[in-house]
């Protein structure tokens, strides 16, 4: 058996992130990929259809924005956000602005738009069909950090 990493429960610095941890809707938490580097890991659950409505893509994008207010609270290091945002960060324009213009400007890389490095998937590959529906979408995200790539075997271009 590997060695083990615990989860850590480190506390938001963000006022509006502490008063949203564990409701539901955000979480943080901590992983240590090597003794003494916490990488922070932040799991959001977005509002529901976030492409088409614009109350819950405005909560939803409220909640990342407070995440991203925090990591510029904490000690440097790696994060990461992930989770099922219900909306597509890559929609023109975009439903979750600030989420999308931390990927664009590179503060976060989207592992699932580079998933052909890691397996035979293609990038951008849907995630989510809905009951009512044979459109399949991409919703669920995997963002981490440039610095939290150096934790990995990866080398991305």
């Amino acid at each position: 058996m590997g060695p083990r990493h615990p989860i850590h429960r480190p506390a938001p610095r963000d006022h509006a992130l502490r008063r949203l941890n564990h409701t539901g809707r955000v979480g943080l938490y901590g992983l240590e990929p090597i003794p003494g580097t916490l990488n922070l890991v932040y799991v959001v659950y977005g509002y529901t259809n976030g492409d088409h409505n614009k109350d819950a893509a405005d909560r939803t994008s409220a909640i990342l924005e407070a995440v991203l207010a925090d990591v510029h609270m904490q000690p440097l290091g790696p994060w990461t956000v992930v989770g099922d945002l219900n909306a597509d960060i890559y929609s023109d324009p975009p439903s979750l602005p600030s989420i999308a213009d931390a990927v664009t400007t590179g503060r976060l890389i989207d592992l699932g738009d580079r998933a052909a490095l890691f397996s035979e998937s293609p990038n951008r590959e849907p995630t989510c069909k809905a009951n009512n529906s044979d459109h399949r979408t991409r919703r669920d995200f995997f963002l981490v950090s440039p610095d939290a790539v150096s934790y990995t075997h990866l080398t991305l271009p």
